[in-house]
């Protein structure tokens, strides 16, 4: 076989989806998440990688509601850890390899009248 490649995955999610209640003109919610990835390849004998990543997600919203006029704000976090293994073939067998880091934060807000 020229190709191959296998993949698994296990995602894991938690929280509270928002709600809106009957008489109320409130909203909000948590939703949280962590998620695990591998991949493995190998096209020619010796010439294959893998890789791995793992990731958590984690964020909050909440809208308020006065009338027609409305405010609403969200705030998230997420954080990556991710590995590479690569096998290269150019004057003999090479092995190169990468692991990063990363974390970012999100936030937004909007308001209205509708």
């Amino acid at each position: 076989m020229l190709g191959s490649k296998k993949t698994t995955s296990k995602t894991v999610r938690f929280g509270r989806r928002p709600r809106r209640h009957r008489f109320s003109t409130e909203r909000g919610g948590l939703r949280a998440g962590r998620r695990r990835h591998a991949v493995s390849t190998s096209r020619q004998k010796n010439c294959g990688g893998s890789g791995n990543s793992d990731c958590f997600q984690a964020g909050a919203y909440v809208k308020h509601s006065e009338g027609a006029a409305f405010i609403a704000g969200a705030l998230a976090y997420g954080w990556q850890d991710v590995t590479t293994n690569r096998n290269a073939s150019v004057f003999g067998i090479e092995a190169c390899a990468a692991n990063f880091k990363t974390n970012a934060i999100s936030d937004g807000s909007k308001a209205g009248y509708k």
